[in-house]
């Protein structure tokens, strides 16, 4: 019997370039550190997290 958690995760499509975020795609989870805030949290592909400059704004300390 699988889990669907695991399964619904590598249904997610980074929100910048659209690709599929699958076990094979480096990704990246960006906070922006205002909690409550809609937009508080954000996976992406490690690409467009450095190329549209979320690791300037980013507040994840899993990240520095």
């Amino acid at each position: 019997m699988s889990d669907t958690g695991d399964e619904d995760q590598y249904q997610e499509e980074c929100p910048e370039c659209m690709c599929r975020l699958s076990i094979d795609t480096p990704i990246m989870v960006w906070k922006n550190g205002k909690e409550g805030d809609e937009e508080d949290e954000m996976t992406l592909c490690s690409e467009c997290y450095y190329e549209c400059g979320y690791d300037k704004t980013d507040t994840n300390e899993d990240n520095e």
